[in-house]
């Protein structure tokens, strides 16, 4: 299998860095389950069965986003006052790579609807939506649950990568990923927009882009 270099891929900033978690996690779930991911010389190497132009393919053509959504967070979409323009229409998006995410927004719905709740949970509803999105979520989105809160025989912990279960202060992730997501792929095809290549290349390969 080719040794690929990727540039764009450094250890530092840690941006960077979880950008080649990312690639690794993704490539591995997706695409190629024997690949193998390591530093040298400052930029990250993929051991993988795909070549440069197969690895751009994948993920313009084949990737299927995780499904992130936070709907114990105020601002995630959920909720009458929060931002919904990208959560709506990946829920109602025709295209095959946004699957898993509209089950999983569709699981969130119901669970909200279960307990009833019309806004942001409080600090008494919150637990209860807590555990009933870790007992209820698929697998799919388990591992970003458990990223995002542990849950403890006293009270919900949240590790620090992620701020409160996927927010800081008022940027909230899961929200904030789905619009970013909906700049890259057109939401009802799924399909890569215009500027989407050039701007896999620079994350890639680090390559120039006119106006970043």
């Amino acid at each position: 299998m080719p040794d690929l270099q990727l540039p764009g891929c450094r250890p530092e900033p840690l941006a960077h860095y979880l950008k080649a978690l990312g690639i690794l996690r993704l490539v591995s779930e997706q695409a190629d389950p024997e690949v193998r991911g390591w530093w040298a010389d400052d930029e990250f190497r993929l051991r993988t069965k795909l070549n440069c132009e197969e690895l751009e393919k994948f993920f313009l053509e084949d990737y299927h986003p995780t499904p992130v959504v936070a709907p114990w967070n105020g601002g995630s979409g959920f909720y009458p006052n929060d931002r919904k323009d990208a959560i709506e229409a990946i829920f109602s998006s025709r295209a095959s790579r946004f699957v898993d995410y509209q089950a999983t927004v569709k699981q969130s719905k119901e669970i909200i609807q279960l307990l009833a709740l019309k806004d942001k949970p409080d600090v008494d509803a919150k637990p209860r939506l807590l555990r009933a999105c870790r007992g209820r979520f698929s697998e799919k989105s388990l591992a970003w649950v458990d990223a995002a809160y542990v849950l403890t025989d006293e009270e919900a912990k949240y590790p620090p990568l992620l701020g409160t279960g996927g927010n800081d202060g008022r940027l909230e992730f899961t929200n904030n990923f789905m619009q970013r997501l909906m700049e890259l792929f057109d939401p009802l095809t799924g399909h890569p927009e215009v500027l989407s290549k050039t701007w896999l290349s620079s994350a890639l390969w680090s390559e120039p882009v006119t106006g970043l």
